[in-house]
C-alpha cells in the first residue's frame, strides 16, 4: 500500500470518538509529515477546535519542527536546506592575522568517537588563545540500520544523542563552538522526523546552560571576514558536502572547487565529511580537509575507507583589499585508539581514556 493510501486509511479510520484520540498530538504530526491539511482537515479528522489546532501547531514548532504553511495548508518539512541568506561576519583586528580552530565529524554517540582527542584538542585550542572554533557538522552519529549496534548504549534515540551531546562535548572558557548541520547522521533525525536538528541542539545547550554552542544552519555556512580598517573582504566556508572518499585524498574537493561559479568561490574552504586532512589551492581558494574524532567503524571498513583524526588552527592573514594572501594550517593529529589504549571492545563498554 502507498504512503498515500496508507494515510486516506488513517484518515477515514479516526474518528473524533475514536479511543486513539487520546494519542491524537503525535497522531496529528505523523499526517502532517506524510502531507498537507487545512486546520478543517485536522478538526474534522481529530475532533478538534479552533484554540487546541492553534495550541498544537505552536507545542510542534517549540519542540523544533520544521512547520510550513502554503495558502491554507500545513504540513511538516523533512527536508533542511542552506541559508546562505544568514550574515556571519568576523572584524579583522589591526596587524594581526585571523586565527580559529577547525573540526569535523565528532560522532558522538559511537563507540568509536575519540572523546580523549577532542579534549586534547580543546586543551590545545585553548593553550593557543583561539575563541572560536568551527566545526564542519556530523557532531553526532546518528542512527540508521548499519550503525545501531555500535552506539554508547546512552545514544539510542534523537534526544538522548543531543543530551549526550551536551554532556560530552568539550567547554573551554573564552571559546565559541559554531557548528553547520550535516545531511546526513545528525540530518538523519531532520529527514525522518521534520525537525530542525541544529537548532535543537542549541536549545538544548541552552537548556543545559551551555552559551558556546552556536549553530550556522545547514550542510554550509559562509563567514564574511572583513578588513578592520578599509572594510573590504573575504569569505571562508564551513562546509559538509556529500559524496563519498574519491580516490585520491584531494579530488573531491578539487571538483566542488572546479565546479564554483565565479564571485560565489570563498577565499577560504573548509571540508568536513571525507575524515580526511590536508591543504591545497586552487582558483585561488585555500582549500582545507578536516579530520575526524572518530575511530575506524564497520561501515568504514566495509567500504575500504581511512579515517584522519586530529583538528586544524589557522592563520589568515588578509591585505587591505580584503584578499587572503597567506594562510596557515596547524594540523593536529592522532594515532588510533589501539595506540593510547588496548581495553577497546565493539561489544563492551566506550574505552577509557
Amino acid at each position: 500500500m502507498s504512503r498515500r493510501r496508507k494515510v486516506d486509511q488513517f484518515v477515514a479510520e479516526t474518528r473524533a470518538d475514536d479511543p486513539r484520540r487520546k494519542n491524537y498530538q503525535q497522531r496529528v504530526r505523523q499526517a502532517l509529515l506524510t502531507r498537507s491539511l487545512t486546520e478543517t482537515d485536522i478538526a474534522r479528522t481529530f475532533g478538534l477546535d479552533a484554540k487546541e489546532i492553534a495550541a498544537l501547531l505552536a507545542e510542534y514548532q517549540e519542540a523544533g519542527a520544521r512547520l510550513v504553511r502554503h495558502g491554507d495548508q500545513w504540513h511538516i518539512d523533512r527536508y533542511l536546506a542552506p541559508d546562505n541568506a544568514k550574515h556571519w561576519k568576523v572584524t579583522g583586528k589591526r596587524n594581526e592575522p585571523y586565527r580559529f580552530g577547525l573540526v569535523a565529524d565528532t560522532h558522538l554517540g559511537s563507540k568509536h568517537a575519540r572523546l580523549d582527542v577532542l579534549d586534547d584538542l580543546y586543551d590545545w585550542f585553548a593553550r593557543e588563545n583561539i575563541q572560536t572554533v568551527y566545526h564542519a557538522g556530523n557532531w553526532i552519529e546518528g542512527e540508521a540500520r548499519f550503525n545501531k549496534h555500535e552506539l554508547d548504549d546512552r545514544a539510542h534515540g534523537m534526544q538522548a544523542q543531543l543530551d549526550l551531546f551536551i554532556e560530552q562535548y568539550p567547554q573551554r572558557p573564552g571559546i565559541t563552538t559554531q557548528y553547520v548541520t550535516g545531511d546526513d547522521h545528525e540530518g538523519w533525525y531532520s529527514q525522518r522526523e521534520g525537525v530542525d536538528i541544529g537548532r535543537m541542539l542549541a536549545d538544548t545547550a541552552r537548556i543545559a546552560g551551555r552559551k558556546d554552542l552556536v549553530s550556522l544552519g545547514y550542510k554550509e555556512a559562509f563567514v564574511t571576514l572583513e578588513h578592520p580598517k578599509t572594510k573590504r573582504h573575504a569569505r571562508l566556508l564551513i562546509d559538509h558536502p556529500g559524496g563519498g572518499s574519491a580516490y585520491a585524498i584531494s579530488y573531491a574537493a578539487q571538483k566542488r572547487i572546479e565546479a564554483a561559479q565565479g564571485g560565489e568561490k570563498p577565499a577560504i574552504w573548509c571540508f568536513g565529511h571525507w575524515h580526511k586532512h590536508g591543504y591545497f589551492q586552487a582558483r585561488n581558494v585555500h582549500a582545507i580537509l578536516v579530520p575526524c574524532t572518530k575511530d575506524l567503524d564497520t561501515f568504514g571498513r566495509k567500504k575500504g575507507l581511512e579515517y584522519h583524526i586530529g583538528g586544524v588552527i589557522v592563520e589568515a592573514y588578509q591585505d587591505e583589499g580584503g584578499a587572503i594572501t597567506e594562510l596557515h594550517p596547524r594540523f593536529r593529529m592522532y594515532f588510533d585508539r589501539g595506540y593510547y589504549n588496548q581495553q577497546y571492545s565493539l561489544s563492551g563498554p566506550v574505552a577509557k581514556r
